[in-house]
């Protein structure tokens, strides 16, 4: 799936890796969490070869938002806390202020109480609870595979706020389709067939006219 691949992220940074489908980004983000063993090469952070930590602890160190909000058949305030079980009241409310998901829990009439339904809540909102509960459990590393993908335009510029809060001090990947989403990005890797082609920042890739600029004139059509 993946081949040839070598890149370094310094701690703090926030890097998005962009390309076309099927191209390793997303199993890149997985052999981060150490979901498959790499057959050769090494993963290595803060330089300790990853094969070195207990899995636990390593996905300890790691907050993950996918493209699909994963929410569990309890109240919305156990949803949040299901990161860190010990936190406080006030823990969860900030995490979700942070998260812009506090105002539209407070309209629902049970508030936190809330039992979550699939049906009763949007993309939107279920999102906004997933990166609520990313907030709260406050992780140095921050992956986020698509996670504005499938929401609407009012929904993806209120969940891009709350990361652009979130993310800062954290070393943060961010996969994206969307390339409007990784402008601000520290630095951006271009992926092709499993390794990287390109990497840079956005005005540096795009005066290269090459696989990333062609990428942003083809969204922008």
């Amino acid at each position: 799936a993946v081949r040839h691949l070598s890149f370094i992220i310094e701690p703090g940074q926030t890097a998005a890796f962009v390309g076309e489908s099927g191209c390793g980004k997303s199993t890149t983000l997985q052999l981060l969490q150490r979901f498959y063993e790499i057959q050769e090469g090494t993963i290595l952070i803060d330089d300790v070869d990853m094969k070195t930590l207990n899995p636990q602890y390593l996905r300890s160190l790691i907050s993950f938002v996918p493209q699909g909000p994963v929410l569990f058949s309890m109240s919305i305030k156990d949803n949040i806390r299901y990161a860190k079980p010990k936190a406080s009241n006030e823990e969860v409310v900030e995490a979700a202020r942070i998260g812009n998901a506090h105002n539209f829990i407070m309209e629902i009439p049970e508030n936190y109480a809330s039992k979550v339904q699939q049906t009763s809540l949007s993309g939107g909102q279920k999102q906004r609870i997933c990166i609520s509960r990313a907030i709260l459990a406050n992780s140095p590393i921050l992956l986020l595979d698509e996670a504005t993908a499938a929401l609407d335009t009012e929904s993806e510029r209120l969940v891009q706020q709350s990361l652009e809060t979130f993310r800062h001090g954290k070393t943060a990947i961010l996969v994206a389709h969307r390339l409007a989403t990784v402008i601000h990005s520290d630095i951006i890797f271009v992926f092709e067939d499993g390794h990287i082609v390109e990497k840079g920042q956005h005005q540096e890739l795009m005066s290269k006219e090459g696989i990333y600029s062609n990428l942003v004139k083809y969204q922008l059509q």
